[in-house]
């Protein structure tokens, strides 16, 4: 249940089991870390085919 609970408050809906505050704080950092994680392989793409341009 602790998955279906995860994926149900990433998506924004109330989970299906009452949780504790400390478990909504921990879904929420995971959130943000994915989220975080997502954007520097953005920037990290942008960078690098700035260099590779350079090079040609």
């Amino acid at each position: 249940m602790w998955s279906e609970n995860c994926r149900r408050m990433m998506k924004g809906y109330e989970p299906k089991e009452l949780t504790m505050i400390g478990e909504q704080v921990f879904y929420m950092l995971l959130c943000l870390r994915y989220g975080l994680k997502i954007e520097a392989m953005r920037v990290w793409r942008r960078i690098s085919r700035k260099l590779v341009g350079k090079d040609k």
